[in-house]
């Protein structure tokens, strides 16, 4: 019974889901919910925005980095030794096989854009930061569904592979009384107005591959059992961090929560702190003349009899403990502003800010996030992609792809070690070409950096050698072409000079001896 494999996954899951529900409390309430809540739950609203603006800005940013909207994120590639079976074809073939590949990219892009799951994308990202753990069901028609870690349970062996994940959802009678059940539940089953639970129960079996099946109160509802490859499942349970051992993954923000908790508790104390400040209290001496109800009637310019001793403002005083917890709270805060990426606030304050010290700002998190990037390239871009292939081929929108094509990431990790490459070419001409720019511009091999250049940006603009040879040879014929052709034209401006510069008795002479020699 999947209900009874759920209660016992339940307990680890817990310890994981009580931390998420701490860092979403301090950065967006909404992400990981209360348990038990409603549509009128009521969500505290942290005192400070760092925890949210950071959690937003690195969410914007995985996607960026992982599904940039300007360049496809993935190649289809086929590994040269595969074309050598062609021979002297294999070049011609190679680049057959190449725009067939584009145009492969090409439909998946469209699929992708066409299915608007970017959003989608979003809120996953948004939850891995938080709580580390999100589930993506890729749905046959292409689109997806983020499922959040209060929605399902997961367990994966000691490797790693995926054992069970069960989904809970909660379905309204009506629709609960419409499914076909195996064996039919007693009418009194289903309680006006009290939602039902369903649980989907994916199950890895013995020959490696997976079952899924849906269950009500126990029963298995008919005509929803389904088998799938392990590289075809739609059922995609992510983590952003693996450890060795565990379920689940771990958060970023599990990892900056401490300052996020001590920046919490000292922006509530100075908003506190500054609203008592604020408040404006009269006090008035008892024994004075100063009668209370003049100072409270009198208006603007009003004469009222009393002595102005008599009356004191009550302060707090705290303006010296204040700016402590205040200088304390900005320290955290610029700490937090690091971890998040919120480059607006971890420029220096005072002069201008260069550009090496922005890179150096944005390159920071990339070293940070390196990991992210290969995890999720890995355990979720590689698998929706595929998916997306898989059910475009089901379509019959593109051809089924041989074993021999591979699918290769171009972004993310991938992305960092190509920046590095384009930077480190870029730094190497631009010195050169100031240290020693006659030996650079003798030594360097300037079809070799351009090609570099090609494959660290990812594109395939730059002609073949094969294509540089052949069109070398037609130069070279096409050359000679010309050179014979002008040969022949200054012969025979010279015959003509030379002709008339000729007496008549001397053309007749020559006419003459032309006709003897025909007869």
């Amino acid at each position: 019974m999947s209900q009874k494999r759920y209660q016992q996954l339940l307990p680890e899951k817990d310890i994981f889901l009580e931390r998420a529900r701490k860092a979403s409390e301090l950065t967006l309430p909404l992400v990981i919910r209360k348990e038990g809540h409603h549509s009128s739950t009521t969500y505290k609203t942290p005192y400070q925005s760092v925890g949210s603006r950071g959690v937003t800005n690195l969410a914007s940013n995985l996607m960026l980095s992982l599904f940039p909207a300007s360049q496809p994120f993935f190649r289809l590639l086929v590994s040269d030794s595969d074309f050598e079976q062609f021979g002297d074809q294999a070049s011609l073939v190679k680049e057959e096989v190449n725009e067939s590949l584009s145009s492969m990219e090409k439909a998946v892009l469209e699929e992708i854009e066409s299915k608007n799951l970017r959003p989608v994308l979003f809120e996953v990202f948004k939850n891995l930061l938080i709580a580390g753990n999100s589930l993506v069901y890729v749905e046959p028609e292409g689109s997806i569904r983020n499922y959040t870690l209060e929605d399902y349970v997961v367990h994966r062996d000691i490797s790693g592979t995926i054992t069970d994940i069960i989904i809970r959802e909660f379905v309204h009678p009506s629709s609960a009384q419409g499914l076909d059940l195996e064996v039919p539940l007693p009418s009194d089953s289903y309680k006006k107005d009290q939602e039902i639970e369903l649980h989907t129960c994916v199950k890895l079996k013995e020959d490696g591959k997976y079952e899924v099946y849906q269950e009500i109160k126990g029963e298995r509802v008919k005509n929803t059992y389904q088998e799938f490859d392990a590289d075809k499942l739609p059922w995609l349970p992510l983590r952003l961090s693996k450890i060795t051992g565990e379920s689940y993954g771990r958060g970023y923000v599990e990892g900056v929560i401490g300052d996020l908790q001590s920046l919490e508790a000292l922006s509530q104390a100075v908003v506190e702190a500054a609203a008592m400040s604020a408040k404006t209290v009269f006090m008035v001496n008892p024994g004075s003349t100063t009668r209370p109800r003049d100072l409270v009637r009198a208006n603007n310019g009003d004469v009222i009899s009393g002595a102005a001793s008599d009356v004191t403002t009550l302060q707090v005083a705290k303006g010296g403990d204040l700016s402590i917890a205040l200088q304390t709270a900005n320290k955290i805060e610029t700490r937090l502003s690091y971890s998040f990426n919120l480059l607006e606030a971890t420029l220096p304050t005072s002069g201008q800010t260069t550009a090496t010290e922005i890179n150096a700002i944005i390159n920071s998190l990339e070293k940070v996030l390196a990991g992210v990037f290969s995890m999720l390239a890995s355990e979720f871009m590689q698998p929706l992609v595929k998916l997306i292939i898989h059910n475009l081929g089901k379509e019959e929108i593109i051809p089924t792809l041989p074993e021999q094509v591979k699918l290769v990431i171009s972004t993310g990790i991938s992305g960092l070690g190509r920046t590095s490459d384009i930077e480190r070419i870029a730094q190497f001409t631009s010195l050169a070409s100031q240290v020693a720019p006659e030996s650079y511009m003798a030594l360097t091999d300037f079809e070799s950096v351009l090609r570099q250049l090609e494959s660290a940006v990812g594109v395939d603009v730059l002609k073949s050698k094969e294509t540089l040879m052949q069109e070398q040879q037609a130069a070279q014929q096409q050359a000679m072409m010309q050179q014979q052709a002008q040969m022949q034209a200054q012969m025979m401006q010279q015959g003509s000079q030379a002709t008339q510069e000729m007496s008549p008795e001397e053309m007749a002479m020559i006419e003459a001896a032309m006709t003897q020699a025909q007869g």
